[in-house]
């Protein structure tokens, strides 16, 4: 599976529905990599950004309620199985589907946003073996690979 997110220094990914950060940059390389890429999400994510689909890439949604105009999984199993059958896919959030589908060998692709943002939706990153970085002003882009 193939996971793309953003965190803080003290991985924190959020503060409650809204990104802490605007950050030109990594908009474009999340469209860069996501775009014509089936894109699956949970309900808050879905919520977050603003309940319409990002458009040139299918959009799904996980949630025990229907999700009208888009592809919508209520149950866990059926979306991995789906994302086998489906290895070009991102998972694009939130905190409790990446922590809930990320597993060994899992490419995870990561924007690290140098600063502490208090108060914030933490996450707890699988251990990564990292492939590959480049460093900005105030931010890191990386691909990674999770380990065990």
């Amino acid at each position: 599976m193939r996971f793309i997110l953003a965190v803080s220094d003290n991985n924190i990914i959020a503060i409650g529905d809204k990104l802490p950060w605007k950050i030109k940059h990594d908009f474009q390389w999340f469209k860069m990599n996501t775009m014509g890429c089936p894109i699956v999400m949970g309900r808050k994510t879905w919520d977050s950004i603003g309940k319409k689909p990002l458009p040139n890439r299918e959009n799904i949604v996980v949630s025990r309620k229907r999700v009208p105009g888009v592809r919508h999984f209520v149950s866990m199993d059926k979306l991995k199985q789906y994302l086998h059958d489906h290895p070009q896919a991102w998972v694009i959030g939130g905190a409790q589907i990446y922590t809930q589908l990320w597993n060994e060998g899992d490419t995870v692709v990561l924007t690290r946003v140098h600063m502490q943002v208090p108060h914030g939706l933490n996450i707890q990153l699988p251990p990564m073996k990292e492939l590959w970085s480049h460093k900005f002003d105030g931010y890191t882009f990386s691909i990674n690979i999770v380990t065990k």
